[in-house]
């Protein structure tokens, strides 16, 4: 069987990551990093996600004597034209929330003023956390400017980090936030959030460039599924379906965790990839063309596991190492 997919191949892994921030000693310029990751992880809806290691956006601080203010100046990389063309004015920026808000809560008088810069290399709507990342840069660097990333609690980093994903007064992409902040699995709750205790483990997402699209519209394709079962005129059929997606969500949850925490990665890979009863892949699975064609065929070259990462359109496989991982990238883009 032969699939094409246009676009970017992307091979990274899960990384517990340690913070790749930079300090040059004459000119007092730094630079945060921050990785992309994955949404919707397993059974999980905007609660889990992890983080991937080597892919990821770039905000770079500068000291400006001249203004007691920040500002984001100048976005850069391979997908500041895309950002722009959006027509979302450097003020409005996600960077520059983040930043407003910490200057706004943590500079004092004496605090010198600081230009940004946003060095964009996720694309953006793929489904990898891409303005997630830009708001972890972001606030990795103004606290590290501010020489405040030891003394903030964790807690408060994650405040400052998700400013600029507030919409409509509500938080979005902490399942991204989480993970591109700290590394790792996390869990995140109403109120709380946890670390999944998981060995690192290989990851490949592809990524087709030619069909990107807006969380906004899966959250509608997800309450539009559930919207038609509750109006359903055959109401035993619609409870028992509902109650199936309970029983599978519950279960499949248990199992993954106890994968991750044992190391299992053949049996997370399993569970990312069902199908039946899972609420999230019934939901969209007909937002994304040729999606089942699509799994069949890198499960057919070696994947434990296959699922739509966050948001889509960017699918993960989950593999057996990083020679698996060339190895699988390698057959899918060849063909």
């Amino acid at each position: 069987m032969e699939l094409s997919i246009s676009g970017t191949t992307v091979l990274s892994s899960v990384s517990t990551f340690s913070n790749i921030d930079y300090m040059a000693p004459q000119s007092k310029t730094l630079y945060a990093f921050a990785p992309a990751s994955v949404g919707n992880f397993g059974p999980f809806y905007d609660v889990a996600g992890f983080c991937l290691k080597h892919l990821g956006d770039i905000v770079e601080a500068r000291p400006n004597g001249s203004i007691n203010d920040v500002r984001l100046v100048k976005i850069t990389g391979p997908y500041a034209d895309e950002l722009d063309a959006t027509g979302i004015s450097l003020e409005e920026n996600n960077v520059q929330k983040v930043a407003n808000w910490i200057w706004g809560r943590y500079s004092t008088h004496s605090s010198q003023g600081i230009d940004l810069i946003l060095h964009k290399y996720l694309p953006l709507k793929s489904g990898l956390g891409s303005s997630s990342a830009s708001c972890v840069a972001a606030a990795k660097c103004m606290l590290l400017a501010l020489d405040l990333d030891n003394s903030l609690s964790d807690k408060a980093k994650v405040d400052a980090a998700m400013q600029g994903e507030l919409r409509n007064n509500e938080f979005e992409h902490l399942d991204n936030i989480l993970p591109s902040l700290f590394g790792g699995v996390w869990s995140i709750g109403e109120e709380n959030f946890h670390r999944i205790r998981s060995q690192e483990f290989t990851v490949v997402a592809f990524l087709d460039e030619t069909d990107r699209r807006s969380t906004h519209i899966q959250r509608m394709l997800v309450k539009d599924h559930l919207r038609q079962l509750i109006d359903s005129k055959n109401t035993d059929n619609a409870i028992e379906k509902l109650l199936g997606y309970h029983r599978f969500i519950s279960h499949s949850s248990m199992l993954l965790i106890k994968a991750l925490n044992e190391g299992d990665i053949k049996t997370v890979g399993e569970l990312v990839s069902a199908e039946r009863g899972n609420l999230l892949f019934e939901a969209r699975q007909k937002s994304i063309p040729r999606l089942g064609l699509i799994k069949q065929t890198i499960m057919e070259n070696g994947a434990y596991g296959c699922a739509i990462s966050g948001s889509g359109p960017a699918i993960f496989a989950i593999t057996d190492g990083n020679d698996a991982a060339k190895s699988l990238r390698d057959n899918i883009v060849k063909n």
